[in-house]
């Protein structure tokens, strides 16, 4: 099913993300790899901002949160239309340059401005056109160059969460130390206070040996009891859906969050590797059967 919504939004159930989290977290990636489900339409080296010059244009509109779009999946027998908001985290409201600063190594106070200013549910901007990644990917016209009435109003948000950042490849992460941190601490309270429906997502976590993270620590602490967490990877395309659909049914359900169904990494990213393998198969029969003249 194609990613752009053509349709009124009578005919489609719209509703708005917030995808929030530290610099270098992986949130743009992410991002990408949800609304432009097409494998040649990803971006790895994916950045909030590349350069200077693409800091005054459209794309931010003299604010803090880039529009990437909207993305319709069919669920339930519905057709849902998912827009996606990235906030962005610029020191130098001049310059909106990049901060200097990696998920290990940052000011909390800056952070914690961040989080404050991107939990706000009614956002306003005049005429904020799609964001174009600098490699040209994410062109503003083909989902549509802005939003209608010029503001939105978020109806849940995805803080995402690189736990890997801080480990090496051969030294593990202390999971209660995640837990506990002030970043992770305030930015659960701030998506309490405003009561939006949020799921926690742990990112790249192909890059590292999850048998050092710890997960079931982390999955099993008290900050989590009334938030989903979800083990992905954007370069893998894995969970990437699921933290999109869990949020969904976050919002049209009244189930208890520990009913929901806890999709491990390892589990979800054998299950991609087999749909991987499976089309490769099918791919290479079709190449073998062909005539030579095709």
């Amino acid at each position: 099913m194609s990613n752009n919504c053509h349709l009124s939004l009578t005919e489609n159930k719209l509703i708005t993300i917030g995808v929030i989290g530290l610099p270098g977290s992986g949130k743009s990636c992410f991002c990408n790899r949800f609304v432009f489900r097409h494998p040649d339409l990803y971006v790895r080296d994916s950045h909030s901002i590349s350069d200077t010059s693409q800091s005054c244009d459209a794309n931010l509109s003299d604010n803090r949160w880039l529009y990437w779009g909207c993305a319709c999946r069919q669920i339930d027998g519905s057709t849902i239309k998912f827009q996606i908001l990235e906030h962005t985290k610029f020191p130098d409201c001049v310059t909106y340059s990049i901060p200097p600063y990696s998920t290990c190594n940052y000011d909390i106070n800056q952070f914690l401005e961040y989080i404050h200013k991107s939990i706000e549910i009614h956002l306003v901007s005049k005429n904020k056109l799609t964001y174009a990644c600098k490699k040209g990917v994410c062109k503003g016209s083909s989902i549509g160059d802005c939003f209608g009435p010029n503001e939105v109003k978020v109806d849940g948000f995805i803080l995402i969460l690189d736990t890997t950042t801080c480990m090496s490849k051969t030294h593990c992460v202390d999971p209660s130390y995640l837990c506990n941190s002030t970043i992770l601490q305030e930015s659960l309270n701030c998506l309490s206070r405003v009561q939006k429906p949020a799921v926690v997502v742990l990112t790249k976590l192909d890059n590292c040996d999850i048998s050092k993270l710890g997960l079931d620590v982390f999955l099993k602490s008290n900050e989590f009891k009334k938030i989903p967490v979800i083990e992905t990877s954007a370069h893998e395309n894995v969970n990437i859906e699921e933290a999109f659909l869990t949020l969904y049914r976050l919002m049209e359900s009244k189930t208890r969050v520990h009913k929901w169904r806890h999709i491990s990494y390892i589990g979800a990213a054998y299950k991609r590797s087999q749909v991987v393998n499976s089309a490769m198969h099918s791919f290479t029969r079709l190449v073998f059967i062909s005539p030579p003249e095709f």
